[in-house]
């Protein structure tokens, strides 16, 4: 498995990583920026890697990156407002509203 790092860290190189990848954080009840993350290949049998839960394809988590910003005028978001944005499309099926954040 790649060695894990910040949801942050993951979501402000996002445009470098391969759309083939799933992102699998930490498998903990609170979701932050700085939740302990990976972008790996789907393991077969689609189970999370050991310790981590499923959290967003690198294909959706670009997509909710770029809605927030086109949703804010063409604002650049920070590694926190894109941690911000996928963690909420992952726990609602649904972009962040421009007035919530």
């Amino acid at each position: 498995m790649a060695e894990t790092t910040s949801l942050a860290v993951i979501l402000d190189q996002i445009e470098g990583i391969s759309t083939d990848l799933t992102i699998y954080v930490a498998d903990q009840s609170r979701l932050s920026p700085m939740t302990e993350a990976v972008a790996v290949p789907e393991p077969p049998g689609g189970l999370a890697p050991s310790g981590m839960r499923y959290l967003l394809e690198v294909s959706l988590a670009r997509e909710t990156i770029k809605v927030w910003s086109e949703w804010r005028g063409g604002r650049v978001p920070s590694p926190e407002e894109k941690a911000e944005a996928v963690i909420y499309y992952a726990e609602h099926d649904a972009y962040i509203p421009a007035e919530q954040s």
